[in-house]
């Protein structure tokens, strides 16, 4: 397992608009705007690779990689559930579909 660390950049725009119009002989007007925000966290993120190698020709044979932000305030018992969690999706792919 690989552990490193990245930018989490979200940006989050609210709208809001609005009129008014022909009150009177020839008047009219709007007005309108948006506010945009941008945060920027620093997140941990761990890889989990399995490698299944056959041993007597002593390469891999199948690989599979697991990419998921990592919860740092998460209690033991969540990441270890997490990890196996991980574990199940990434051997959903195993055995290999044969190439037709």
């Amino acid at each position: 397992m690989a552990f490193d660390k990245q930018k989490d950049i979200s940006t989050y725009s609210s709208g809001y608009g609005g009129g008014y119009g022909a009150y009177g002989w020839g008047y009219g007007g709007g007005w309108g705007g948006t506010t945009t925000s941008t945060q920027v966290r620093d997140i941990l993120v761990g890889t989990l690779v399995i490698d299944l190698a056959d041993a007597k020709k002593g390469q891999v044979i199948w690989r599979g990689m697991g990419v998921k932000e990592v919860d740092t305030q998460a209690k033991p018992e969540k990441r270890d559930k997490s990890i196996s969690s991980a574990v199940n999706k990434i051997f959903k792919n195993y055995p290999p579909k044969a190439k037709s």
